[in-house]
Order: C-alpha cells, then sequence, then structure tokens
C-alpha cells in the first residue's frame, strides 16, 4: 500500500503485492500451458514410453533391485535400466551444488536421455519422473495450487525448454 504526497490526507493507491503476485501468477501459468503442449513427435514418445514403463514396474522388481525401502532413486535406476532395453541411450545423472551462507547445499536425481535424430544430431533430454513435487510448498495460496497443477508429474525436455 503506498500513499502519494506529503501530508496524511493525500490520495492513496491501493496496488499490493499479492495484486501484483496474482497477475504474475496468471502469466506464468500461461507460459506453462503453452509449453505442456509444445514438444516434439521424439519427446512425447519418450514421454508415453516413460509412462507406459512406470505403470509397468512392480514392487517386486523394485526390492529386488534394492534391498530395503525403496526412494525415487530405484525407480530413476530401474527406469533406466527398462529404457535401455527399450532402445534409449539413458543414464542417471546427478546434479550437487555446495552450501553457501544459509543456503543449504544439495542434490537432485535425474534421467539424461540421449536422442538420436536425423537432422540435428544427437539431442540431450532431460527426464524427471517427479517434477512437480519440487515445487510444492507449505500452506500455498490456491493460486499457486492451480499453478502447481498445470505442471507435469514427468518433465520431459531439453533443458532449454526447461529453464
Amino acid at each position: 500500500f503506498l500513499e502519494n504526497g506529503g501530508s496524511g490526507g493525500g490520495e492513496s493507491r491501493g496496488s499490493s503485492d499479492s495484486e501484483s503476485g496474482l497477475s504474475d501468477l496468471a502469466h506464468l501459468a500461461d507460459k506453462i500451458s503453452m509449453y505442456n503442449q509444445g514438444g516434439d513427435d521424439k519427446q512425447n514418445e519418450l514421454l508415453s514410453m516413460v509412462h507406459s514403463l512406470l505403470f509397468s514396474i512392480h514392487e517386486s522388481e523394485l526390492q529386488a533391485f534394492r534391498r530395503g525401502q525403496c526412494s525415487g532413486s530405484c525407480i530413476r535406476h530401474l527406469l533406466v535400466k527398462l529404457l535401455r532395453y527399450s532402445g534409449y541411450d539413458a543414464a542417471v545423472c546427478i546434479s550437487k551444488w555446495q552450501g553457501f551462507d544459509k543456503i543449504p547445499g544439495g542434490d537432485h536425481e535425474y534421467i539424461d536421455v540421449i536422442m538420436n535424430t536425423d537432422t540435428t544430431g544427437p539431442e540431450r533430454l532431460i527426464l524427471d519422473i517427479d517434477f512437480r513435487s519440487h515445487f510444492e510448498i507449505a500452506r500455498a495460496v490456491d493460486s499457486y495450487g492451480t499453478l502447481l497443477n498445470s505442471l507435469p508429474v514427468v518433465y520431459v525436455g531439453t533443458l532449454p525448454r526447461l529453464k
């Protein structure tokens, strides 16, 4: 809330952070919607394959793959194994960063797939099987929840598209 004028009886302008935030969220939702419709045939084919493979994984396979409790990591490793059996050049990658000041360090595991195209040569695709959950926050407002639901659960695409 901002007041214009030097004395207390001046005009006031009711522009608040929440109003500007809502328009920013609406703009972002439009951009996400556009990107959800993007993607070429090879990316859509890989996404379809990933969905099929994820639904085909049985709990017994996960237990045989890793002893003990299965986390997202064992699912990614099993998915890479299945993608390789299906002819894809896939690998699990880990991105790590150091903490700085009050920002904690961490790591992120994702799948890297190299697709060979006839026209442009090899293309690197990023595959994240739990993409949407990375943006979840506690006590989100309804508009953020709507925006969150517009994100894909499984992301398949190029790095520039991800940015």
